[in-house]
């Protein structure tokens, strides 16, 4: 995926859910699917959003998940739901 694409991505898909703000780190990621004898690795982006623990939310992370695997050919992608306190100051 190049960056054109991923911006896309992020203008049609993950601006409208949250609109608030959100954070984009690029990085490279390794992976070995079962069976390979080697790891792939690949450019790949974390997504960090600061929300409420609501059903509304994790719905729109589903989906944003959702529509990255369709629009990118991907497996699966990772997702880490953490509690925290967080403030701005």
């Amino acid at each position: 995926m190049d960056d054109a694409a991923f911006a896309q991505f992020v203008d049609d898909v993950v601006l409208p859910r949250f609109p608030d703000g959100f954070t984009v780190l690029e990085g490279r990621g390794y992976y070995r699917s079962p069976g390979a004898a080697h790891a792939i690795s690949e450019p790949t982006r974390t997504l960090v959003v600061l929300h409420g623990d609501t059903a509304e939310s994790r719905g729109k992370l589903d989906a944003i998940a959702t529509d990255y695997k369709r629009r990118f050919a991907q497996e699966s992608v990772l997702r880490l739901d953490q509690c925290g306190a967080v403030s701005f100051q």
